[in-house]
């Protein structure tokens, strides 16, 4: 058996694994200067612009890429949540825009697929 610190390598800085969605807009932060404003209200229209993969579509084992596609936004923020007792709690989202898409199934019959994603700011633009 192996060494657990052995186990845990860090990968090559020229290897071709994919940044995680925190790492590439901690870097397109670091690129742009500004903290994007969301100007996103409930039921207005948005554009996926950053490649966004969500694996929780049960008809799309290999992922569903949500680049460019379009959407309707249920929720704008999520951290601000009403508790059944009537009290207002913050909450922490880390991906605080909760969209909703209709995608067509793989096969291309039958009904469209509602899917919905969380997606951080900076990661949709209003249409």
């Amino acid at each position: 058996m192996q060494h657990a610190a052995t186990l845990q390598q860090p990968f090559a800085a020229g290897s071709a694994r994919p940044l995680r969605r925190t790492a590439a807009r901690r870097a397109a932060a670091a690129t742009d200067g500004a903290a994007p404003v969301a100007a996103l209200s409930e039921g207005s229209r948005v554009r996926v612009t950053a490649p966004v993969k969500v694996f929780h579509v049960p008809k799309y084992k290999a992922g569903l890429d949500l680049q460019g596609k379009e959407g309707t936004v249920v929720q704008a923020n999520v951290c601000d949540y009403k508790h059944h007792d009537g009290k207002q709690h913050q909450l922490s989202a880390n991906l605080p825009v909760k969209v909703q898409f209709l995608v067509p199934p793989p096969s291309g019959e039958g009904k469209e697929i509602k899917v919905l994603a969380h997606l951080a700011d900076d990661e949709v633009e209003a249409l």
